[in-house]
């Protein structure tokens, strides 16, 4: 089994000409190896003219220092209304050559709109539009050096965007969780430099699309683990226990592999932590499987 993530970043800031960043890894649970690389390009293009008011991005350009590689293959996320293809192909630290060509298809399902009508306040930082397609299909090809693997299995589809510039000032937590009864689960944590929590929300899918918020007062997470990472000194939680008392729910998640850091100083400044966790979930004490990834960032100390 193996987990991925492909994300494209844009920044526009007033006259700043705007700016891209895309990130791709992927997960080897068997083997226990994490991959990425990571892209970044001035300008750029989204063409809006996709039937269906899709959208078509590119970021096409390895930078470095002084130079740009103009012979590198796009990395592309093409579709429309719950149905996208994803293209790219990337080299490790260790130099292994890695990519993925994916199929994702919400079959119809409808996104799902968080904090109830999809636009979350960030008080004096400004605002984001967030939608979710937490139940798709993915198919396709997956590549691990000089391995070429046809893969099936689940994706999850995040978008979004506002006005805001930074939230809190200390980071945040991020939970996806797809259980085997058709429950989807999202939490946010996001704190102060602090390390108080002025913005913790969920939203909680069920099997039919139904939508429902999730205040701070509605569910815990307790980190029982920590994990230092021995590229970046940063220290991070390792191991959550989760519960929602109103939907009898307790979910348990550990990192399938530890070392699921990304160094992307390079491209967006930050370093953070982002992969695929081993799940033990119930519902009034009957168990559920489920898969699930977390996000966390602003852990990296000030001034390193």
């Amino acid at each position: 089994h193996f987990g991925f993530e492909m994300v494209i970043f844009r920044a526009e800031r007033g006259v700043v000409p705007v700016a891209w960043a895309s990130h791709l890894a992927i997960t080897d649970e068997s083997g226990e190896r994490f991959l990425y690389d990571q892209r970044s390009e001035i300008g750029g293009r989204v063409d809006r003219s996709v039937p269906g008011g899709g959208y078509d991005l590119a970021i096409g350009l390895d930078v470095a220092p002084g130079i740009l590689d103009l012979t590198a293959a796009p990395w592309t996320i093409v579709g429309a209304s719950g149905v996208d293809h994803l293209s790219a192909e990337g080299t490790a630290t260790s130099g292994t050559r890695f990519g993925l060509d994916l199929a994702i298809d919400s079959h119809g399902l409808p996104p799902a709109l968080h904090d109830t009508d999809g636009y979350v306040d960030f008080g004096p930082a400004g605002g984001s539009y967030y939608y979710s397609r937490p139940r798709m299909d993915a198919s396709g090809i997956l590549t691990l050096g000089d391995e070429t693997l046809q893969v099936t299995g689940d994706a999850w589809f995040d978008h979004q965007w506002g006005d805001f510039i930074a939230v809190g000032g200390g980071g945040w937590d991020w939970f996806a969780v797809n259980l085997a009864d058709g429950t989807a689960l999202t939490l946010s944590l996001v704190r102060n430099a602090d390390g108080s929590y002025p913005l913790v929300y969920g939203t909680l899918v069920d099997a039919d699309g139904t939508t429902r918020h999730l205040d701070r007062d509605s569910f815990s997470v307790d980190t029982s683990a920590t994990w230092d990472s021995p590229l970046t000194g940063v220290r991070y939680p390792a191991a959550w226990h989760i519960t929602i008392p109103g939907e009898a729910l307790v979910i348990d998640l550990v990192p399938t592999v530890a070392a699921q850091e990304l160094d992307t100083r390079s491209t967006t400044g930050v370093i953070y932590w982002e992969g695929s966790q081993v799940v033990t979930a119930s519902r009034a004490g009957v168990p559920l499987e489920g898969r699930a990834y977390v996000e966390l960032t602003g852990y990296r100390p000030p001034g390193t």
